[in-house]
């Protein structure tokens, strides 16, 4: 007994990890498009992309430099299906940033949470409960509330998020059960380093401008060592302890960070609807830890 007890112990610290670092790094995440796009009129999506993974992947080299002498070709496989899916995600964003607004850009590039329990099913067979499913409706209330007089106008830049947000639902998935073969450290420097080829391989077409005014140093060192680098090493540390559909709930915490930091910082005025989204948002990533908990107690006894 005294064993089982200290197993379930270990368990639930690690998912409560889990659970802390998708948390954190959705919050950050919230933080990243008004910065990004703020100095979006110097680069383009490619190129932007393509430092902002390069200065990820040379940090995580730097913090742990014998995480290279630990990867193989045949761990470059197998995370390259994931990095080609987060690539791609990556620049479908980011060219979708430029046409809509901080709020909505949130919205459709999130709209994984709902995205991700059908692929999973589709993909994996993997039955989401009643429970996660009523949580996945409750967001989906929330962000309509959010977005609600914004508009759903179909243009480029919708199409483009809406297909960042099927990109980044494939990515979680895959990473989720790659984190069962590699380990998370090591995958999220494959996944990094393979879409900084990817990324520049765009630019290409794009163009490079080298465009290194004084005013991009800071927010490129911000957007890449940190939200690409550290950031993206803790959202694949939480994928390894937490279900990719309830990871996809925590995730909202991405659109309610970018809504709030619009209104603070950009001038952006919140309507009462948009209000209560953000509450119902709320609401929904807190019941996404409750049930995260209880799925994962349940399943180690079924």
């Amino acid at each position: 007994m005294n064993n089982q007890t200290s197993e379930e112990k270990i368990n639930n610290s690690s998912l409560l990890l889990g659970i802390a670092a998708l948390t954190v790094t959705s919050i950050l995440g919230g933080t990243s498009y008004s910065i990004a796009k703020k100095i979006m009129e110097y680069f383009s999506p490619s190129e932007l992309m393509t430092y902002r993974l390069f200065l990820g992947t040379l940090t995580l080299i730097v913090i742990r430099p014998s995480a290279l002498g630990e990867l193989n070709s045949a761990k470059f496989r197998l995370a390259l299906p994931s990095a080609a899916a987060l690539s791609l995600s990556m620049l479908f964003l980011w060219q979708g940033v430029k046409y809509s607004d901080t709020g909505l850009s949130a919205f459709l590039a999130n709209s994984e949470f709902l995205l991700i329990p059908i692929l999973s099913y589709l993909f994996f067979k993997q039955k989401t409960s009643l429970k996660t499913g009523s949580l996945v409706a409750l967001g989906l209330l929330g962000m309509g509330f959010l977005c609600l007089e914004r508009g759903f106008n179909i243009s480029f830049g919708t199409i483009f998020l809406l297909a960042s947000a099927t990109c980044f639902a494939c990515y979680a998935l895959i990473n989720t059960n790659l984190t069962r073969k590699i380990k998370p450290y090591e995958l999220t420097l494959l996944n990094l380093s393979i879409s900084t080829v990817f990324c520049a391989v765009a630019g290409i077409f794009q163009g490079f401008s080298f465009n290194f005014a004084p005013s991009t140093i800071l927010p490129l060192l911000f957007l890449g060592p940190v939200m690409m680098g550290i950031r993206f090493y803790f959202i694949t540390f939480g994928q390894s302890k937490v279900r990719a559909s309830h990871a996809g709930l925590i995730y909202l915490c991405e659109p309610v960070t970018a809504s709030l930091i619009g209104c603070f910082f950009l001038g952006e005025t919140f309507s009462n609807f948009q209000i209560v989204g953000i509450f119902i948002l709320i609401a929904t990533v807190i019941g996404s830890f409750v049930i995260a908990k209880e799925e994962s107690y349940k399943s180690r006894f079924e």
